[in-house]
């Protein structure tokens, strides 16, 4: 029996040269995060990073710079980032999802200490959800979130979630 699976690409919310750091060196087509920065937050700042809060945690990437302040090397932002709604803290390696969208943990640090601009199309799509995620309709089995840490000059976040088939054959993927 096959059976034919789509998994929803997931959108990066931010795709930058520095996160993660470890592959900056190879994301130079890419804009850097300095580019993001603003002098201070925006009104919906503080609901953006409550809402982020919110997400799924989808992955783990085992670069420790994540932890680290990309433009203060000497600064850990493992203390400074919040609690998730489970109490656990938000781990800066960690990615997290709404379900279309992903991004590191990393990433809230970011927004809350250099009030980095996110894409209007995303804080929309927040805004839309009521500054809230629904853990429980969101299945990671069924998300792709490979553009977070993708390193192709061509490659660019789809416009929409886009799904790509994936065939099972007795349980096991075949492309």
């Amino acid at each position: 029996m096959i059976r034919v699976l789509f998994m929803t690409v997931l959108r990066p919310i931010l795709n930058v040269r520095e996160l993660p750091p470890s592959l900056a060196s190879l994301r130079k087509h890419l804009p850097s995060l300095r580019t993001f920065l603003t002098p201070q937050g925006n009104e919906n700042e503080r609901h953006l990073l409550d809402y982020m809060a919110e997400g799924v945690c989808c992955g783990m990437y085992g670069d420790p710079l994540l932890g680290r302040d990309v433009f203060k090397r000497d600064d850990s932002i493992e203390t400074a980032l919040p609690e998730g709604l489970d109490g656990m803290k938000i781990g800066p390696q960690s990615s997290y999802t709404d379900g279309i969208w992903v991004w590191w943990g990393a990433l809230m640090y970011y927004i809350a200490k250099y009030h980095v601009q996110l894409p209007e199309e995303f804080v929309r799509h927040a805004e839309q959800s009521r500054w809230h995620i629904d853990s429980a309709k969101i299945d990671i089995s069924e998300l792709d979130d490979s553009l977070l840490d993708d390193v192709a000059q061509n490659s660019r976040p789809p416009t929409r979630p886009q799904s790509s088939p994936i065939k099972l054959r007795n349980g096991r993927a075949t492309g």
